[in-house]
């Protein structure tokens, strides 16, 4: 028994100590409805951190089925730059090579792709980050969910 603990304990400070959490971490993942994603459907994460602002990495996750019918997803993300200006980027990613194959990890027909978008983005606590597909389709098939990572 004394073995197992032992192991168990290893294990757990491996994985932890792979990615600390630290006090201006956050992430959140916006489900969509039968895997669709429609044109109007602006997502909106509202991080609460520690400090007021702080510069972490930001990354993009993407959970998708083989129902996606395209190789990339273009986005918009609004996030505030100070008091009262807000800055608006396009954003593409790849989802899969020229002969189709997914980039993202999964089992089965789910895939979930990460990308981290940038090393040092400046965040505000408690100040809203909107995403939203700009792709030229009314509801995109297969979307199932989208999120962000700030932080580790």
């Amino acid at each position: 028994m004394n073995r197992t603990a032992a192991i168990f304990v290893i294990v757990t400070m491996a994985v932890l100590s792979a990615c600390r959490l630290r006090h201006n971490d956050y992430s959140d993942f916006h489900t969509f409805d039968n895997a669709r994603w429609a044109f109007t459907d602006t997502v909106t994460f509202t991080p609460e951190l520690a400090d007021s602002v702080a510069d972490v990495p930001l990354t993009i996750c993407v959970r998708h089925s083989n129902a996606y019918p395209y190789s990339n997803l273009w986005l918009e993300l609004q996030y505030p730059t100070g008091d009262t200006t807000v800055q608006t980027d396009t954003i593409e990613l790849t989802l899969a090579d020229d002969f189709g194959r997914w980039y993202g990890k999964g089992s089965g027909v789910s895939y979930q792709f990460t990308d981290t978008l940038s090393p040092r983005f400046r965040v505000f606590s408690k100040q809203k980050l909107r995403l939203r597909n700009i792709m030229r389709r009314d509801t995109l098939p297969g979307i199932e969910q989208i999120g962000i990572l700030l932080g580790c």
